[in-house]
């Protein structure tokens, strides 16, 4: 709520529109991952908005303040995180339940199958 908070102080007081500030999937991912320094907010949006990309705004700063709020009011977790390809991979072998090899001979027992049967019909 603090984010949100500021977000609308900044709208007022730049006479914008909240979502010129910042979206509110920025603002979400932004509770989440706490980034430090605007290369951290382009791993989500490339193109910041203008009032945080601007240097010369303290609006960066000011949000950054909350973040390091936030981050030493949050308790310590247990969340491991994992790498896009191993994630994907661990899901893959779950949902189908069986190794890459097994799928890959599966597969191609089944293109013999309908090779087979479709000679048969000609």
């Amino acid at each position: 709520t603090e984010l949100a908070d500021w977000r609308t102080t900044v709208a007022e007081r730049e006479s914008v529109d909240v979502n010129d500030v910042c979206s509110l999937d920025l603002l979400c991912w932004v509770s989440y991952k706490l980034p430090q320094h605007r290369s951290e907010l382009r791993r989500f949006e490339y193109i910041l908005p203008a009032l945080l990309e601007d240097k010369g705004l303290p609006y960066f700063d000011e949000m950054k303040n909350i973040i390091s709020s936030m981050n030493m009011a949050r308790a310590p977790t247990d969340t491991q995180f994992y790498s896009l390809r191993t994630k994907v991979k661990e899901d893959v072998d779950t949902i189908f339940g069986r190794k890459q090899t097994t799928m890959f001979i599966a597969t191609s027992v089944l293109c013999i199958v309908a090779l087979i049967l479709t000679k048969r019909k000609q």
